[in-house]
């Protein structure tokens, strides 16, 4: 589900999420604009833990990029979380590595360094 407010931020509005008396559901944000509620297991870090036992992928031998907080769950579970320039402060603090913004062709460096 997304949320809006004409006021409020989405980190304000997911600080006013967490601080109610609803459980089973996580709130978060990856636009400037929305918040965004789902169940609380379901997110990004689930499902790089499900591809890549699908895969019979080691999670050490898997890499993730974020740039916004609803990446965070991911970048926990990846061997190599990396984060592009113009990302979330908390996604930086997350990240391993710091790649060029994603305007600057980030992932695509991340890439092209992993495939030699």
């Amino acid at each position: 589900m997304l949320l809006a407010h004409p006021e409020l931020s989405p980190a304000r509005l997911a600080a006013a999420f967490a601080g109610g008396a609803v459980t089973g559901l996580r709130a978060t944000f990856s636009t400037a604009h929305f918040l965004e509620i789902s169940p609380e297991h379901a997110n990004k870090g689930q499902a790089l833990r499900w591809a890549a036992a699908h895969r019979r992928i080691p999670l050490a031998a898997t890499a993730a990029v974020g740039d916004m907080p609803n990446d965070l769950p991911m970048l926990r579970q990846a061997g190599l979380p990396a984060a592009v320039a113009n990302a979330h402060p908390e996604v930086k603090e997350a990240a391993r590595i710091l790649l060029p913004s994603n305007d600057d062709d980030g992932v695509a460096s991340l890439i092209r360094t992993i495939l030699r």
